[in-house]
């Protein structure tokens, strides 16, 4: 209920926009005049943000926040908790090419079912870059891929997980107030160690809007869909943020991203994330 009230909240605020916007569209990659969050939110099903769809335009920032996922079933007599504190930082190598990368500097898990187990260390590593060549000046596209490293402290027993995830993403200007961009592409995971590779991959796509009332504050709504890694519909999930521009150079979002339909068994991932533009 609380989630179809956010989604219903969001659309009449985007409709009220729509109507008292200038007709003309906005540059989805002008200059940024503040350090407001681009693009999708950024909340993670998967470790180490596997999976996570990214900006098309090219920015010099460095973030960090907090992150959580919850998996509560008191019915089944199991929970898998899980927060983290990642550290984000990005490279514009030009107005095309952005190179990435963020590190979990803590990370703490504890997975609660017949028995009880806890990992407190450093997460893990994922690096990747995004390069968009393709635009017109209302829309702007281009592709992007991600690398997640095995990089976690006291979580692996002889086997070594490695992911990758790629895709096409583009943004388009609606309305001065409005932005869509969307993500399409794969991801592949597997296992180094003893027990195999066990390569498995997922079809994901996340598409939504960014609406900009003001110039201090952004609402972004963003459905996320995922097919094929553990079942025919692995998630599909709906994810509202907040987004605040605080003075010229430094921004704040606040997210969460809510699974209702799919094999997925979490409540919800969310997450409060600091970033400033250089």
């Amino acid at each position: 209920m609380k989630t179809a009230l956010c989604i219903t909240g969001c659309l009449v605020l985007a409709c009220a926009a729509l109507a008292h916007a200038e007709p003309a569209a906005i540059e989805p990659c002008a200059p940024p005049g503040d350090g407001m969050p681009t693009g999708p939110g950024q909340r993670a099903l998967h470790d180490g943000g596997l999976g996570v769809p990214r900006r098309v335009c090219a920015r010099t920032e460095v973030a960090i926040g907090g992150e959580g996922y919850a998996v509560i079933e008191p019915s089944e007599f199991y929970g898998n908790l899980r927060v983290a504190a990642p550290l984000a930082a990005s490279v514009a190598l030009s107005d095309e090419t952005e190179l990435f990368g963020a590190l979990e500097v803590v990370r703490y898990q504890t997975v609660i079912s017949s028995f009880e187990a806890e990992q407190l260390g450093l997460g893990d590593l994922a690096l990747g870059a995004t390069h968009a060549p393709w635009g017109d000046g209302k829309w702007k596209a281009g592709l992007t891929g991600r690398l997640v490293l095995p990089t976690a402290s006291s979580r692996y027993d002889e086997v070594w997980p490695f992911g990758s995830d790629a895709g096409f993403a583009i943004a388009y200007g609606l309305h001065p107030r409005l932005l869509l961009h969307a993500q399409s592409g794969g991801l592949v995971t597997v296992v180094v160690g003893s027990g195999g590779a066990h390569p498995r991959g997922a079809w994901v796509t996340t598409s939504g809007l960014a609406f900009r009332p003001w110039s201090w504050f952004s609402l972004v709504l963003d459905a996320h869909t995922e097919l094929g890694y553990a079942a025919l519909l692995d998630v599909f999930a709906i994810g509202p943020a907040l987004r605040f521009a605080i003075g010229a150079r430094l921004g704040a979002e606040l997210g969460a991203m809510f699974p209702i339909a799919g094999r997925e068994r979490a409540l919800a991932a969310a997450g409060l994330r600091l970033n400033m533009r250089l």
